[in-house]
């Protein structure tokens, strides 16, 4: 299924090609096939800050993915999402805490624990 999501979107011309004839979804692709654990990769997102990219895009064309409509954040965090995510400091993966605290929460929060995970898993 997912190798068909980015293959329909390759043969619909739907790609991003970079200046150097690099076509990033192809990319995504073949690394997303080989991923064991949940990565935002799986649902095409990429981030040309994850170490996953590595050897995988030249720096020019990670630096042409980061700056494609970037945006600037200047504006804090609300104040209960700050909170909530800081809340996580400390914790570490796989520790019954977080899946306390995240099961009495929302479902659309559950993603935050899985964003912890990943940056656990990616040592930030």
């Amino acid at each position: 299924m997912l190798r068909k999501k980015y293959d329909d979107a390759i043969k619909a011309g739907k790609v991003w090609k970079l200046a150097s004839g690099t076509i990033v979804e192809e990319v995504m692709r073949d690394i997303a096939m080989n991923k064991v654990y949940e990565h935002p990769i799986h649902s095409m997102i990429i981030d040309p800050d994850d170490s996953i990219y590595v050897n995988k895009f030249s720096e020019e064309g990670l630096d042409e993915i980061r700056d494609y409509k970037a945006v600037e954040f200047d504006q804090p965090l609300p104040e209960k999402l700050h909170n909530y995510l800081y809340s996580f400091e400390g914790i570490l993966a796989g520790d019954d805490q977080v899946a306390q605290q995240v099961s009495g929460c929302q479902q659309d929060l559950k993603y935050v624990y899985l964003g912890h995970e990943t940056m656990l898993q990616q040592g930030l």
